[in-house]
């Protein structure tokens, strides 16, 4: 269990080097869950670029990906953000939080399991892009610099 003070961000690789030509093809029953994920933009195996979301399902939020529906206006800016730098050579991976629970003044304030509430994920998740804009990474997310 992490205190707030010291919230460290470890990820837990699902897919490398994604190409979405050729996409992973994954269990979307064995996938569903609630987390915070990431795609990755490796460049000479240096994190470049990242954009980090929260989903009650990660199986289907990855097929959508893949698979954008008409009103999916993020899932199909990030593909074709994604698609291009893997044209221009990057390295793509979609990874996982690992995640074991965050605490403040010493008592558990967020569990994994705390992750089927959708507060508890959009917390977490924003506490992770904070981490990203201290770093010379390129952040994915909108509006955020």
């Amino acid at each position: 269990m992490q205190d707030i003070k010291n919230f460290q961000i470890k990820w837990a690789t699902c897919f490398e080097n994604v190409k979405f030509k050729h996409y992973p093809q994954i269990s979307r029953t064995k996938m569903k869950y609630p987390t915070i994920y990431s795609w990755q933009v490796f460049e000479n195996k240096k994190l470049k670029s990242i954009y980090i979301g929260e989903t009650v399902d990660i199986g289907r939020r990855f097929y959508h990906y893949k698979n954008p529906g008409v009103s999916q206006k993020t899932n199909k800016r990030i593909k074709q953000e994604l698609t291009e730098k893997e044209k221009s050579g990057f390295i793509i991976n979609f990874c996982e939080l690992d995640f074991d629970g965050l605490k403040f003044n010493n008592s558990l304030c967020i569990s994994k399991d705390g992750f089927e509430n959708k507060s508890n994920r959009l917390i977490i998740e924003n506490l992770v892009i904070l981490h990203y804009r201290n770093q010379a990474i390129e952040i994915l997310n909108n509006g955020i610099k």
